[in-house]
């Protein structure tokens, strides 16, 4: 899955997406957490459609 099937995600937003992930956890909110985890369920449901 990647983020381009998303359409509305620009280059740089998924860029600082992967960097917040890539930060130790205490770096990262937990609301950053969240919303990446629904953005990627809703990934993997528009794939099985």
């Amino acid at each position: 899955t990647s983020f381009y099937s998303y359409g509305d995600v620009p280059d740089y937003k998924q860029a600082e997406l992967l960097r917040k992930l890539s930060m130790p956890a205490q770096n990262t909110s937990h609301d950053m957490e969240e919303q990446f985890k629904q953005f990627m369920q809703f990934q993997q449901m528009k794939g099985n459609i």
